[in-house]
């Protein structure tokens, strides 16, 4: 308590030092440091619940469009189609008509086959000389 009952004590003299300019000036910027880290911290996080929130609302959609993928391939319509399709079954009272394919070559697919086997320069002669 004598501190303060000294004759040269003087609060200002304290307050317009130098060394506790210092101190609160360390102060001030450890402050706004940590608050500055704890923005961007808080910012990174904000951004990643945005991405996981929009995953999320993909996979949901994904979700949804495989369920509904799965309830049509355990449907009879499915079941029908691939019967008819894969394994030729018909159903009673209708006719199945199979339509063979022509195998036979065209005088056009002969041409493309001679063209074939002739050299480049020989293709380019044909070309540009011979007169189909």
């Amino acid at each position: 308590m004598f501190i303060f009952k000294h004759k040269n004590f003087s609060w200002k003299k304290i307050i317009t030092s130098q060394l506790v300019l210092i101190i609160i000036i360390v102060i001030f910027f450890t402050l706004s440091f940590s608050l500055a880290k704890t923005y961007f911290k808080e910012h990174k996080v904000n951004l990643e619940i945005a991405s996981l929130e929009n995953e999320i609302q993909k996979l949901e959609k994904e979700n949804l469009d495989i369920t509904g993928l799965l309830a049509y391939l355990q449907s009879d319509e499915f079941v029908e189609k691939e019967a008819r399709l894969n394994m030729g079954l018909k159903r009673p009272g209708e006719e199945l008509i199979v339509i063979k394919e022509n195998k036979t070559t065209s005088s056009n697919d002969d041409v493309a086959l001679r063209d074939e086997n002739l050299t480049n320069p020989k293709k380019w002669w044909r070309y540009f000389i011979v007169v189909n």
